[in-house]
C-alpha cells in the first residue's frame, strides 16, 4: 500500500516539475520592480533591456501592474518605448485599465495590493537579433502616482508560428492602445 502511495506521489512530482520547467523554458526575460514606498513618479521611468538571438520565434510581451486600494485612478497612462538594436526607437501611449466603471478593481487581490495582468502586445517579432530596450514611462497628468507598488514584466516566446500570422499595414503614425487587463490567476 505504501508503495504505491510513493508510485503516485513519484509520478505526481514528475508531471509537475515536467510542466513546470516547460513554463520556465518559454520565458526569454523576466524582470520585477518594487516600489517600497509605493509611488511611481516621471523620473522613475523603467528599462527593461534584453537580448534576442532567435528572430524566428514570435513573443509575447506581459506586464503586470501592482497598486493597492488607495490608488487614486481607474486608469494608469504610460508611454512604452522600444529601442532596437540600430538605435532606433518607436513610442507608443498605453492606457491601462485598472478598474472597472463603477470602481470595481481588475485583477487578483492579495491584501490591499491587486495585480493586474494584461498582454502588452502577442505575437511580436523581431527582425533583428541584439539588444532590445524597452522602456516604460508614467504618462498620466499628474507628477506623482501614490499606490503604484511596482511591475513585473515577462518577455515570453509565443506557440504561434510566424507563417500562421496575417500581419497588418505598418502604421508609423503615434497611436494611443487601450490594455484590457485580465482576471487571471498569476504563477
Amino acid at each position: 500500500m505504501l508503495s504505491k502511495r510513493v508510485t503516485v506521489f513519484t509520478i505526481f512530482l514528475m508531471s509537475f516539475l515536467l510542466l513546470s520547467s516547460c513554463n520556465l523554458q518559454s520565458i526569454t526575460y523576466e524582470k520585477k520592480i518594487r516600489y517600497p514606498k509605493q509611488v511611481w513618479t516621471y523620473a522613475d521611468s523603467i528599462s527593461y533591456n534584453f537580448n534576442i538571438v532567435d528572430t524566428a520565434s514570435l513573443y509575447n510581451f506581459e506586464l503586470v501592474i501592482l497598486h493597492n486600494d488607495w490608488y487614486s485612478f481607474q486608469n494608469l497612462y504610460t508611454k512604452l518605448t522600444t529601442t532596437f538594436p540600430d538605435g532606433k526607437s518607436i513610442s507608443q501611449v498605453v492606457n491601462f485599465d485598472l478598474a472597472e466603471s463603477n470602481g470595481k478593481w481588475e485583477g487578483d487581490r492579495i491584501g490591499s495590493i491587486y495585480k493586474c495582468r494584461t498582454t502588452i502586445q502577442e505575437n511580436a517579432f523581431f527582425s533583428m537579433p541584439g539588444k532590445y530596450v524597452l522602456t516604460l514611462a508614467q504618462n498620466t497628468r499628474t507628477d506623482t502616482l501614490y499606490g503604484i507598488k511596482g511591475f513585473d514584466f515577462r518577455l515570453v516566446k509565443s506557440s504561434t508560428k510566424k507563417s500562421d500570422l496575417k500581419l497588418p499595414p505598418s502604421d508609423d503614425k503615434k497611436t494611443t492602445k487601450n490594455a484590457k487587463t485580465k482576471k487571471k490567476k498569476l504563477n
